[in-house]
């Protein structure tokens, strides 16, 4: 993974998160989340806190939703809110409902 960041144009870094952290969270989401929380939390990172929670939503919905929360982008931020919502409420509807709900109360 360092190796193809260390690589990309700074332009580029965007999808080369992504692309890392898609393909390790389904293996090992614990260590894929703790490399994402130790990179430079710029906007480059919105794509890969994105694919994280939407990959770790069905393991770990409440943290999915608090990953979600992360994305800087306005747009992405709702969607990915709401892919985890989808996935949690299949599981817990009431829990998602107040995640959900919480989540609008905040921003």
């Amino acid at each position: 993974g360092s190796y193809m960041l260390e690589n990309a144009e700074p332009d580029k870094k965007g999808p080369v998160y992504q692309q890392i952290v898609s393909q390790w969270a389904s293996s090992d989401p614990n260590k894929a989340g703790a490399w994402l929380g130790e990179q430079p939390q710029t906007p480059d990172l919105d794509g890969a806190r994105s694919s994280f929670a939407t990959q770790v939503a069905n393991r770990d919905p409440a943290s999915a939703m608090a990953w979600a929360n992360t994305v800087t982008e306005e747009n992405q931020r709702a969607h990915a809110v709401e892919q985890v919502f989808n996935t949690w409420k299949k599981k817990d509807e009431s829990a998602a409902s107040a995640a959900l709900l919480s989540w609008w109360h905040t921003r």
